[in-house]
């Protein structure tokens, strides 16, 4: 190598060097946890929501009841004929859903893997809202959250 191409060579490290050290001294990115159902609820809260889940195949519509928790939300999504699709724990902290007590159906690697995604997107949209809507690109499903009014699932006396 000609003598007058060394200082590069001697140069390109002490650049590699500075560009990786660049990012260790900017601080940490700390986003506000976000919130979960609604502001006004209190823990042990048990609101009722219309679940509508549509595939590109098919459609899947119940009710999801939720009950707010002291690190998030535990909930239960049941189907209009009464059959229990799962129930899921969210930790609104770490950002997370649990899902438990899954269908057959339901029950597949890849399908769980979907459901616990979406469902940690979709419930953070849940601030003071009466509806909440995600779309998966990906895989073409739509979710959607209604709240129920609070007379609908009143029981009789």
């Amino acid at each position: 190598m000609p003598m007058r191409f060394k200082w590069i060579k001697g140069l390109l490290p002490a650049v590699w060097l500075c560009t990786a050290c660049a990012g260790l001294h900017r601080a940490p990115r700390v986003a506000a946890p976000p919130c979960v159902l609604r502001a006004a609820d209190s823990v042990g809260t048990v609101t009722e929501w219309t679940a509508e889940i549509h595939f590109a195949r098919a459609d899947f519509t119940g009710i999801c009841v939720l009950r707010r928790t002291a690190g998030g939300a535990a909930g239960t999504v049941v189907n209009e004929f009464g059959v229990r699709a799962f129930d899921f724990t969210y930790d609104a902290q770490h950002r997370r859903v649990q899902l438990a007590q899954i269908m057959p159906m339901l029950d597949k690697w890849y399908i769980r893997r979907t459901l616990r995604r979406d469902w940690c997107a979709l419930l953070e949209q849940l601030c003071d809202t009466t509806q909440a809507d995600y779309r998966n690109a990906r895989r073409n499903i739509d979710y959607r959250l209604t709240l129920l009014p609070p007379a609908a699932h009143a029981t009789p006396q």
